[in-house]
């Protein structure tokens, strides 16, 4: 199994150049990433940007996808989400603790995630921050909130209906968060009614994108593989 860091997030790298944050040269590191390890096939779990990078992989490769999980994420995104993420995204006030940065969490991200408990919201922190001399840090770098300069209010964005066929006859498990401002349900019905076999899960209590922390949705993506023939 394969867990990618894109460029400029996790453990990888921070590009000195933001514009390389983007979705072709991120397609290409993971494409090079997968013919090193040697791999001509895999099941795809990608998480928002990652579904992203599903739906174009599937289309312009067309044996390298043998299933796909979408993690609240699909051919069409919508407008409020991603000004909402633009608000945040590069923003860091001053942490001194890791505590302090599960409050800032729980303060600003609540309302979209109801279900989750401190247990999970101190895993999501520890996922989104790092301490690094004695500082709370962010594990991303904040220049990658250029790539939302073109977010407008009521804005109009780029589709991927067309690299979703790619993906109609490929097992396919849809998850949603049921607060997502990210996945609509009406995108979520007419990917439905484009691929009759898509597998989908609801989310309760969560918004974008659901953390994969509890166990009902485990257990629907342990299935998922283990029917993927």
């Amino acid at each position: 199994m394969l867990a990618l860091d894109y460029r400029g997030r996790g453990l990888s790298d921070w590009d000195a150049n933001w514009r390389n944050y983007a979705l072709d040269v991120e397609q290409k590191d993971i494409i090079e990433t997968l013919d090193d390890a040697g791999i001509s096939e895999a099941i795809f779990l990608g998480t928002s940007r990652g579904g992203m990078h599903t739906m174009r992989i599937a289309d312009m490769y067309k044996t390298l996808v043998r299933g796909a999980i979408l993690n609240d994420i699909g051919p069409k995104i919508e407008n409020n989400g991603l000004v909402r993420i633009k608000r945040y995204v590069g923003k860091l006030p001053p942490l001194n603790s890791m505590s302090d940065a599960v409050a800032l969490l729980r303060m600003t991200a609540a309302v979209g995630f109801p279900g989750v408990d401190w247990e999970d919201w101190t895993t999501y922190a520890q996922q989104t921050f790092t301490e690094k001399d004695g500082k709370i840090i962010l594990r991303y770098d904040p220049e990658l909130s250029h790539t939302l300069d073109n977010i407008t209010i009521g804005g109009e964005y780029e589709t991927y209906w067309h690299e979703f066929k790619a993906l109609r006859d490929t097992p396919l498990l849809v998850i949603r968060g049921e607060t997502s401002d990210i996945l609509s349900t009406e995108t979520v019905n007419e990917m439905r009614r484009q691929a009759s076999h898509l597998t989908f899960v609801s989310v309760p209590g969560q918004g974008h994108a659901p953390l994969l922390l509890d166990q009902q949705t485990i257990g629907a993506i342990v299935e998922f593989l283990e029917n993927c023939p």
